[in-house]
């Protein structure tokens, strides 16, 4: 994660990791893994002479949420960040207090989270609205970005504003967020 076009070593790297492959392709596979909404353009030249293949992982669903949070090991492990520390008023609704089950908490989270399984299960409601606030204001055009268009290799954090799902072979961006 973190792979930049723009860094020579970066580019040294992945050679490197081709040149391995190459030597031996009948056993050997090469998986370039970005934690990035989009690739921004698609180099179809460049990716037939390196023989890459894009495969989208789409952005987590409610439905899948819930059900992480069913293995109580896993569950014990996030529980602290599926607390609303922030205000109402930061999220521009009324707050409830009082315990909530599983199912409640992570409904409340979704509200910030949407399809970002790192906003919900790594980082605290406050600190997703810090992440959030920032991209939204380091964003040069959202319009763009919202329709899948960060370019190659963003130096921003807009990527964290931008989610995916893919309906009838069909990538479909959307914000990650409801805030």
């Amino acid at each position: 994660d973190g792979y930049l076009t723009h860094q020579e070593s970066h580019m040294r790297a992945l050679v490197a990791c081709i040149r391995w492959r190459d030597a031996d392709r009948q056993n050997r596979r090469l998986v370039v893994v970005t934690s990035m909404a989009s690739r921004g353009k698609v180099y179809d030249e460049e990716d037939r002479e390196l023989r890459l293949k894009e495969h989208i992982v789409p952005s987590w669903r409610i439905d899948e949420y819930l059900e992480a949070v069913q293995f109580d090991e896993f569950y014990n492990k996030v529980a602290p960040t599926l607390e609303m520390n922030a205000t109402g008023e930061a999220l521009g609704f009324k707050m409830t207090t009082g315990p909530k089950s599983k199912e409640e908490r992570v409904r409340h989270k979704h509200y910030l989270a949407g399809g970002s399984c790192r906003y919900m299960f790594d980082m605290t409601a406050a600190e997703v609205l810090r992440c959030l606030d920032l991209a939204l204001e380091s964003a040069p055009n959202l319009r763009n970005l919202l329709r899948g268009h960060a370019g190659v290799s963003s130096e921003d954090i807009t990527n964290r504003l931008i989610a995916s799902t893919v309906t009838q072979q069909t990538v479909v961006w959307f914000p990650v967020s409801k805030y």
